[in-house]
């Protein structure tokens, strides 16, 4: 796996878990109100790797405030991960740029 396709997996992943993390906010949100019903965020994965979310769905339950903690714990970590990630290729995209700079400049001298 190249570094620009680790980057695009986990770039999909934040976008992913992010619209996630929003609509389980939105559950928590509405715990009390009468008639609302659990909305699900359907994830699909990418041809070629990653993640999209593909949909929105009502899931006809009420909200359950304990799983939408445990849920939310869980996109969080997921999220937290991939943005490790890139940091990770930004440090090393940056350390080769160095590497090539450096080199360069020993070139020219």
């Amino acid at each position: 796996m190249s570094l620009i396709h680790a980057l695009d997996v986990a770039e999909s992943s934040l976008s992913a878990q992010s619209k996630k993390m929003g609509v389980i906010a939105e559950n928590i949100a509405n715990v009390n109100t009468p008639g609302y019903q659990r909305q699900n965020v359907i994830l699909s994965e990418r041809l070629g790797g990653g993640v999209e979310v593909s949909g929105v769905e009502r899931s006809g339950q009420p909200v359950k405030l304990e799983e939408e903690m445990t849920d939310l714990m869980g996109s969080q970590r997921v999220y937290q991960a991939s943005a490790a990630v890139i940091k990770s290729v930004d440090e090393m995209l940056q350390a080769t740029l160095d590497m090539v700079d450096r080199r360069h400049h020993h070139d020219q001298d």
